[in-house]
């Protein structure tokens, strides 16, 4: 994946919707795993992601996933140069 995403609140969870239409939008909700507190996965029943997220020096949110195949990939805010989603 190498796109744009909007990443909204939903309760307390995230809704993540891609820039392309063609990709669907999918829910990251807080997953409990021991004491770890900052983790968040896809509900159960559909394909997993999960992520844990952090805050960079300037305390903007990063989030470090996996999804179920293995694939690795980082979500970071854009800056001021990144192109908003059409709709």
């Amino acid at each position: 994946m190498n796109d744009y995403l909007r990443i909204a609140p939903q309760g307390d969870a995230l809704l993540v919707t891609p820039c392309d239409p063609a990709l669907p939008a999918f829910v990251l909700q807080r997953d409990w795993f021991g004491d770890v507190q900052n983790l968040l996965s896809t509900p159960e029943g559909t394909d997993w992601l999960g992520c844990q997220y952090f805050n960079d020096m300037d305390n903007y949110p990063i989030l470090a996933c996996q999804d179920g195949k293995g694939g690795l990939f980082t979500l970071w805010p854009g800056n001021g140069d990144t192109p908003a989603c059409d709709g």
